[in-house]
């Protein structure tokens, strides 16, 4: 009894103001508590129904057979907001029981929900893929899996097709397979995303993507009969991308990725509108060890630059220009280097 009269004559002595925001912490407090009882409720009741939702949604855009396995509520993961998980996504071609490929497999998804959009309409604030690959691959018989990415054109009520924009701004990606290989061509890129956090602005013109990354090369690969780049790596940086939706081309503007603690410059131009696809990079290492420069090409360049070393780093510049995405690939080089006092 005497507890409870010193914690009234507490609340008493505070300011008023501090009793205001006490109490309105407190009732958005339970607020949340509340929607997330009824979402944790709602989804149970109502999971084959949401799934069969999602399901549809995804697949009138895409084509292929999606499918996700389960649904919970994962409350820890978004509080002060609501996240929903969704287990086992997979998504695959027409011709999965030849190949047994799927393009994406996801372990674990969690879509971070606005609690008072709930209200009224669903606002996604973030999408999180866990535990999954992204494999996308060309058969030695010619077929390959990358049709599923073209999606399905859809059409306003005007009968004009219409752009597709994304529904939501921020997205995450850890422990992330991306596995692109053609078999005819004997290439593959082939690089695990352990964590990435970022976000996206679109315009009706762009897509404005920045990401914080950290990620660890495999190899990529373009003729594996000689080895691959960056066999073996892991890569840091803050990523800065571009889309332009008219032209259809992917820009990285010159910027700052930390390799294996080696800072480089790397630009690059991505060209998905033309055929054959094209890219072209622009690399600038103002000072770079020789053997850690070594180490970035092929294994049989390293062999043949085995028997040399230089005593201190040096600046080496890189550019490539006319390289095809889908092959034959016979890109221009162009390399340029500054050894003083070596």
């Amino acid at each position: 009894m005497a507890n409870r009269i010193n914690l009234k004559n507490n609340w008493k002595r505070l300011p008023k103001w501090l009793r205001w925001i006490v109490i309105v912490f407190a009732a958005v407090l339970l607020l949340n508590v509340v929607v997330a009882v009824s979402v944790l409720w709602y989804v149970h009741a109502h999971k084959q129904e949401l799934l069969k939702k999602i399901e549809d949604k995804v697949s009138s855009k895409l084509d292929g057979n999606f499918h996700i396995s389960d649904m919970q509520p994962a409350l820890f993961r978004g509080f002060p907001n609501v996240a929903i998980e969704l287990k086992g996504i997979t998504l695959s071609d027409s011709l999965y029981s030849k190949y047994h490929i799927n393009l994406l497999e996801v372990q674990d998804a969690y879509i971070k929900l606005n609690v008072f959009s709930l209200l009224s309409h669903p606002q996604v604030i973030k999408l999180t893929l866990a535990d999954g690959t992204f494999h996308i691959f060309n058969a030695p018989d010619g077929y390959s899996n990358d049709y599923l990415l073209k999606g399905k054109p859809g059409k306003d009520s005007t009968g004009k097709k219409k752009s597709k924009e994304i529904d939501f701004e921020n997205f995450g990606l850890e422990n992330f397979t991306f596995n692109i290989e053609n078999k005819p061509k004997d290439k593959q890129l082939l690089f695990t995303i352990n964590n990435m956090s970022g976000f996206i602005h679109s315009s009706d013109t762009a897509m404005d993507i920045h990401a914080n990354s950290a990620m660890h090369i495999a190899h990529l690969g373009f003729d594996l009969t000689r080895g691959g780049y960056l066999t073996n790596k892991n890569l840091q940086a803050d990523f800065h991308l571009v889309f332009n939706k008219e032209r259809k081309d992917l820009t990285m503007p010159s910027q700052p990725v930390k390799i294996n603690g080696t800072n480089i410059m790397i630009g690059a131009v991505f060209g998905f509108c033309t055929d054959p696809k094209t890219y072209s990079l622009d690399i600038n290492a103002p000072s770079i060890g020789f053997r850690e420069a070594a180490s970035i090409v092929p294994q049989d360049l390293q062999q043949k630059l085995q028997p040399f070393d230089l005593k201190k780093n040096f600046a080496l510049k890189v550019t490539v220009i006319g390289g095809h995405l889908n092959g034959p690939d016979d890109p221009v080089v162009h390399a340029t280097w500054q050894a003083k006092d070596n």
